[in-house]
């Protein structure tokens, strides 16, 4: 009896952490799946192709993460290059708030700040390395205040999204 009773006890706190650990999971798709992969019940993302030959998907944290606020106000954004999902981008902008790099450092690793610096006022970009992935964190300054970004990039796809950023870089060029 007191068996079943520890391990009915252990069970519920296993349920609790695993839910709450991932409460949250914005990779909605993998990385080289179609953007058809992307499935809402009554919520239509913005799409903005680009004359480079790649696709943005822009979809609010909300719309994925409707059970954790911890996010909101953070876009999560998909990347297709040649119908392909290539990266995945976090962004929250002039919130100012430091639960992005909060975030990434719980999910991909711990880094060391500057001393005298807050989580809030640091700016720089900071990396990770995994099997798959390299992740990037950066916060920049922009006009309205801060604008902080994780970055996930596919090692499988590296070479079409440098290609793809080339191509960009020039259309954008060539636009001035």
């Amino acid at each position: 009896m007191i068996n079943k009773i520890k391990f009915i006890f252990l069970s519920f706190i296993f349920l609790f952490v695993a839910t709450t650990a991932f409460a949250c999971d914005f990779r909605i798709s993998k990385f080289g799946k179609p953007k058809e992969d992307i499935k809402f019940n009554n919520f239509i993302p913005m799409a903005f192709p680009d004359p480079a030959g790649g696709l943005t998907i822009l979809i609010p944290i909300e719309e994925i993460c409707k059970e954790d606020p911890t996010l909101y106000g953070t876009s999560v954004v998909h990347l297709y290059v040649k119908e392909k999902l290539t990266q995945i981008r976090l962004e929250r902008p002039v919130i100012n708030d430091g639960k992005l790099m909060d975030f990434a450092m719980k999910t991909y690793g711990e880094f060391s700040l500057p001393n005298n610096i807050s989580k809030k006022d640091w700016r720089g970009t900071y990396r990770w390395e995994n099997d798959k992935e390299i992740i990037y964190y950066s916060s920049i300054d922009i006009l309205e205040g801060s604008l902080e970004i994780l970055e996930i990039n596919s090692k499988k796809y590296q070479k079409e999204l440098v290609k793809y950023i080339g191509e960009y870089g020039k259309w954008l060029d060539s636009a001035k």
